[in-house]
């Protein structure tokens, strides 16, 4: 069949692999190997070979396939770029240049040289990228290829058949491509080679196919054992040998059913028909459906049937078409999604349109620079580009667009484009230096949607002369934006090819800041380049270093600082195999990356020093279907995946393995028609929606049966309002914003009425932040001001004040906090609220290695240098807090110690902890083990005072029943949730007690009722009601048969402004007066000025605090209206601690990291002493008879205390510790505590709920 010319073939979906529903035609493109010229300074190419229906040429590797190389058939005038994109050119003797008609834009110009050595000379085609390619006109073919800075590839032929066929493609430092085409006629080997030293290499196979040969199948390089596979049928009336099937190496596949009688061509065209795709079957692999495509057509088509033009050989007919034409295509995916597309007759996408079971739910419309009422010689250079494009979403009731807008000028540049959110970016181009381009970009201006400047980009530049002879490029000299100048310098000596163009340095200067420079150093040694980044400010310095491999371009060797390297090995496929990682050049740790492709899936094992192997199985498409972890010989599944026919997952199954059962726990999930996760269902039945509404521009999320929030979205996309329902449907608040034309918020409310402002910066950071509410005396106001470190458009924040304006007119005003930054913008120094900390010396990874604190005293950090985790902390002056750490090589730690403890801590296979051993002021060791399930699920311990807890599960992963105690005393507990997860009973039972808890939740999902049955008798009930903004506004608690009523009230801001307690049991005060009433007032940084308390026997006592004024939350006095209330002053010390107690006149000392460490009395002695672990947390203390209590943790949890004759032991589920064991000389007892949701004790079995029972002020 004669070879078929039409500009359809130029866009992308006919190019890459796939069926283009434009021309109804099956391609396929395959890479083999690459060649990154001139030691990684290009050109790149790479050896990739594309089958076309539409091409009948074997130039080695079968009938149909080609390589992406540019060439000029000179009997046809049609030029043939390597993009594959080809049209005619015409000799403009006016330009003394060619020009293309059907090609208009004026980003490649082609000349005619004549050049020594050539027959007829050449032609140049000349980019707007740089790049320059000369082809032999005579023969046709690529010989030279440079790019902008003058490295070029040279490509070498010979003669088969009459026809130049490519053999060879080298660089200018001995790197090569060969391609035997002739060695042996069914088979052409491509191989890699540095100066004739063989790298890799691959196979096409061919089989007969009549008088042409077919490609059979391609290994991949060095790999006989993995392959492509293709499959071809002939099609005798269009003279055709279609490709049907292609199979990669983990078997994914792609097969095509072929209608021969497809398109009908125009009239005097050589052919009748042209064949077209009409199904299409995607096997994805093990595990995954196949998806099928069907496709229908229109009878007009992109060769111009029924137009108005006639046929020409070599030309697109539709181009010569006076009138409009248009033509469709239809795909039709799994039965399910339908997508239909209209087409100009200038081969440009005009219209999709997206259907689901017939309905409509997306649609959009592309409008170009094209005019499809004239041909093609009246068109602008830029036709088939974009003006505007409109997308249209559709549900039942709704209807809603989004629009973007563009203009280009001749040269293909985009000079201004309006995103769906409104904001517009401009940018002017200047001439390249030659002035054949008008493509370097010179500004950006960013405009809002009222056409208001955000910010501007400016950009100034360099020429240098290229190294091929007459030609330049350009460099970016400097970057200028809102103040922020970037500075670049370039190796600039022509003679040193290797580095020369390359950057050499890089400084950006901003306004008040030290300039930060970035030194680029470039070492080419035999294998591989040596890239050195050293960065600098001031007499600041650090380096970065680099090694990439010169064949593939890849990192193998790192080095950036701490004596620590990485080196990085690959296989013949460029995959991972090996990551090695040196310590003061030994090596520390290792891993090995295996890989194994069947034909239905991919396997990788990653294989660690420490032992363990991780396992990953993918399916041919590369989606992870499961994850299994292999310690020894004993492999774990963790997870397995299904997905759909699309990809999508649809399901997760988690495994675990307890004592008892197995768990596999599946969660569901299902897409909207726009592939997003819309509907999440968790093993226990649970369903999460998380649904868009694109037609609505709204965003529904919630858990079904419970609560939701609505989103409303504008025509920006921005979220305007947001509503919350209970599950009753019921609105219970929304929260309103409003945004600038740039889309940045600034105003918005908050539940209760409170109103939030905001405004930015360039860099669009928050400057200021006000907040207006109605407060006690009116209208009140504060303004959160923010400044920002001028060299960088991160949140490098350097100062937060509070500006603010009671009602009663007083002036606030106080530093939250005052950052310095040193040239590497790494924080030196913070003040936060008064206090000074300076952090130095930084090491090679930015972390510091001391702290001064507020007192003067030096903290000193040392760190693994592989690890990045502290191994030591001591403080200047001060053994005591010393503290030091060690790890294994996973960075568990394995032992910490501080002045007066240490712990040891031993792990199982996976990495949960097995064993912690405690020593304690020089006490006997104590130790804890523990049991956990795969997923680290904990399934037993036996604590350090010897109790045991045991915990089953359900079969949702939930603690089912708790097992707690010792040979002595057992409690038991089980738990009840319902169908959200949620607790809702709880049973307790020691032997002797018994007691259930029984929780409600409100329409709102907030706790509404919490309720305990002792032995049988309600003992203790709470009753919660809340206010629109979630805020408890009542308590009513019933303690044996009697009520106490508590009722809250709260401003603006969500702070609580007034308690009143009614009933026979009020909290009281230290001093043990019932409290009925209590009034709040607070200043504008939450500090509570006015408290107001007013006593069951009349007395009310207003406490007014005086607070620091350079430290706005330092209390510094208190001051009673009432006699019997004194008044009080609070010392601190330099790390801003608390140091006296004045109600009792007790003396409080505290360590340098801030840590309560001594209370002594007014005579002077001492109370209580405290020590702590290397974590920070209380170890130790010590009482005023020398008596020591010990406390023992699993991870931050208090498990134990022991006393010298008593020890408790601690336990809870769900937060808290409701079960603890009291053992001492003469008994050991179970109590089951009764807490509230704040996990507040009430009460408990061991002391008799009563109506003398704990309350609790709304402060705690």
């Amino acid at each position: 069949m004669e070879k078929i010319i039409s500009n359809a073939y130029n866009f992308s979906d006919f190019i890459s692999s796939g069926v283009d529903p434009r021309t109804g035609s099956y391609s396929a493109q395959i890479k083999l190997l690459s060649l990154i010229g001139n030691r990684l300074n290009g050109p790149y190419f790479d050896v990739t070979i594309g089958y076309s229906m539409n091409n009948p040429l074997d130039i080695g590797f079968g009938r149909g396939w080609s390589l992406p190389l540019s060439s000029f058939d000179k009997a046809n005038s049609t030029l043939s770029l390597r993009n594959g994109q080809q049209f005619k050119i015409e000799w403009d003797s006016a330009k003394n240049e060619y020009v293309a008609p059907y090609y208009k834009l004026k980003d490649v110009n082609i000349y005619y040289v004549s050049t020594p050595g050539t027959e007829q000379g050449e032609i140049k085609v000349v980019h707007s990228s740089g790049e320059v390619e000369f082809i032999d006109w005579n023969e046709g073919t690529l010989s030279r290829w440079y790019n902008a800075k003058g490295h070029h590839l040279q490509f070498s032929y010979w003669y088969n058949n009459s026809q130049r066929i490519l053999y060879k493609v080298e660089d200018s430092f001995g790197l090569s491509l060969h391609i035997d085409t002739w060695s042996d006629e069914w088979s052409t080997q491509i191989s890699l080679y540095n100066n004739e030293s063989l790298l890799k290499s691959s196979t096409v196979h061919k089989v007969g196919g009549g008088s042409f040969k077919r490609l059979s199948y391609i290994t991949l390089p060095n790999r006989e054992d993995l392959s492509f596979k293709f499959e071809y049928s002939w099609f005798n009336e269009t003279g055709m040998d279609l490709l049907t099937k292609t199979t990669y190496p983990a078997g994914y596949s792609e097969e095509v059913t072929y209608y021969e009688r497809g398109f009908l061509m125009p009239d005097g065209a050589p052919n009748k028909y042209v064949p077209q795709v009409t199904k299409m079957t995607v096997y994805q692999g093990d595990g995954i459906p196949a998806r099928v495509h069907a496709y229908t057509y229109s009878d007009k088509n992109y060769l111009g049937f029924a137009s108005d033009a006639a046929y020409i050989p070599g030309e697109d007919t539709l181009f010569q078409a006076a009138q409009d034409y248009k033509y469709s295509s239809k795909e039709v995916i799994d039965n399910y999604i339908e997508i239909q597309k209209i087409y100009t007759k200038y081969h440009l996408i005009e219209q999709e349109r997206y259907l689901s079971k017939g309905d409509v739910y997306q649609e959009i419309n592309y409008e170009y620079y094209a005019n499809n009422a004239v041909g093609i010689k009246y068109q602008v250079p830029q036709y088939t580009f974009l003006k505007r494009k409109e997308i249209n979403f559709f549900n039942s009731s709704s209807v809603s667009k989004k629009v973007e807008s563009y203009k280009f000028d001749e040269w293909g540049n985009n000079l201004e484009h309006t995103n769906e959110t409104g904001i517009t970016t401009v940018s002017e181009y200047k001439a390249n230096s030659q002035g054949s381009f008008k493509n370097i970009p010179v500004t950006q201006s960013i405009l809002d949607r009222g056409g208001n400047l955000v910010n501007k980009k400016e950009f100034t530049y360099k020429t240098l002369p290229s190294l091929l002879d007459g030609h330049s490029f350009s460099v970016l000299t400097t970057e200028k934006i809102n103040g922020l100048v970037t500075n670049y310098h370039f190796y600039e000596n022509r003679q040193d090819i290797e580095v020369y163009g390359k950057k050499r340095e890089e400084s950006t200067t901003a306004l008040g800041a030290e300039p930060m420079r970035y030194s680029y150093t470039y070492d080419f040694t035999q294998d591989r380049i040596v890239y050195q980044v050293t960065t600098a400010s001031g007499s600041l310095s650090h380096s970065n270093i680099e090694h990439y491999d010169y064949f593939t371009g890849q990192l193998i060797y790192k080095n950036g600082s701490d004596s620590i390297e990485l080196r990085v090995n690959y296989d013949e496929l460029n995959q991972i195999t090996e990551e090695r990682l040196l310590k003061d050049g030994s090596d520390y740790s290792e891993k090995i990356y295996k890989s194994h492709i069947s034909s239905d899936n991919y396997v990788l094992s990653i294989e660690e020093s420490e032992g363990e192997t991780t396992v990953q199985t993918c399916s041919a498409n590369g989606h992870v279907l499961s994850m299994a972890t292999k310690v020894g010989t004993n492999e774990i599944t963790a997870y397995t995946n299904q997905y759909d026919s699309f990809g999508r997952k649809i399901s997760t199954t988690q495994y675990d393995t307890l004592d008892t059962k197995t768990l596999e726990l599946t969660t569901y999930y299902e897409y909207d028609l726009y592939g997003q996760i819309y509907r999440t269902t968790y093993p226990s039945g649970v369903v999460e929606v998380n649904q868009f509404d694109y037609a609505s521009r709204t965003h529904t999320k919630g858990i079904v049966g419970k609560g939701f929030v609505i989103s409303h979205q504008d025509a920006w996309g921005n979220t305007i309002l947001e509503q919350y329902f209970d599950r009753a449907d019921q609105l219970i608040y929304e929260i309103p914003y409003q945004y600038d034309l740039a889309n940045r918020l600034i105003r918005t409310e908050t539940s209760r009425g409170a109103v939030i402002e905001f405004k930015y910066d360039v860099f669009d950071r928050v400057i200021e932040k006000t907040t207006r509410f109605s407060g006690k005396n009116g209208p009140e106001i504060f303004t959160d001001k923010m400044s920002y470190d001028n060299r960088t458009e991160d949140e490098s924040l350097t100062l937060h004040t509070r500006d603010g304006l009671l009602g009663n007119n007083e002036n606030t005003h106080a530093t939250i906090i005052s950052n310095r930054y040193d040239g590497f913008g790494r924080l030196i120094e913070r003040q936060v609220n008064g206090l000074r900390y300076q952090y130095k010396d930084y090491d090679d990874s930015n972390r510091y290695q001391k702290v001064i604190l507020p007192n003067g005293h030096a903290t000193t950090y040392s760190y693994d240098p592989v690890l990045g985790l502290v191994t030591k902390q001591e403080i200047s002056n001060d053994p005591s807090c010393t503290r030091s750490f060690s790890y294994n090589k996973r960075g568990l730690v394995v032992s910490d110690a501080a002045s007066m403890s240490s712990t040891q801590y031993e792990y199982d296979a996976l990495g949960n902890l097995s064993k912690k051993i405690v020593t304690s002021l020089g006490a006997t060791a104590e130790n804890a083990v523990f049991s956990y399930s795969a997923k680290g699920l904990l399934l037993s311990m036996r604590d350090f005072t010897g109790s045991t807890k045991a915990l089953t599960y359900d079969d949702f992963g939930r603690v089912q029943q708790l097992v707690f105690g010792n040979s002595n005393a057992t409690a038991v507990v089980n738990l009840n949730y319902d169908q959200f997860d949620r607790l809702v009973s709880q049973r307790y039972e020691d032997g002797s007690d018994h007691v259930e808890m029984y929780l409600d939740y409100g329409a709102n999902d907030m706790e509404s009722t919490r309720r305990w049955v002792c032995n049988g008798q309600e003992t203790l009930r709470m009753d919660l009601s809340y206010d629109t903004s979630m805020r408890i506004i009542k308590r009513k608690t019933m303690t044996n048969g009697i009520i106490q009523t508590e009722t809250f009230d709260y401003d603006q801001l969500g702070r609580i402004v007034e308690f009143v307690s009614s009933g026979a049991n009020p909290p009281q005060d230290i001093m043990g007066r019932s409290i009925v009433k209590q009034q709040f007032h607070y200043d504008h940084f939450d500090n509570i000025t006015d408290l107001t308390t007013h006593y069951d026997n009349g007395i009310v006592n207003t406490e007014s605090r005086i607070f620091d004024a350079k430290m706005p939350t330092r209390l510094i006095n208190i001051y009673n209206t009432h006699e019997d209330f004194t008044n009080q002053t609070f010392e601190y010390d330099e790390l801003g601690n608390r140091i006296n107690l004045a109600q009792r006149d007790y003396q409080l000392s505290y360590n340098n990291y801030g840590q309560l460490s001594e209370i002594r009395d007014d005579q002077n002695k001492v109370i209580r002493k405290y020590y702590y672990d290397a974590i920070g947390m209380q170890s130790v203390s010590v009482d005023a008879l020398g008596n020591i209590a010990q406390l023992y943790y699993h991870h931050d949890e208090l498990v134990a205390i022991t006393r010298a004759n008593e020890s408790l032991a601690f336990s809870g589920s769900n937060g808290g510790k409701a079960l603890t064991i009291t053992t001492d000389l003469n008994i050991t007892q179970a109590n089951y505590n009764y807490l509230d949701g704040t996990n507040s004790n009430l009460g408990s079995t061991r002391d008799q709920v009563t109506v003398a029972s704990s309350s609790y002020l709304p402060f705690g």
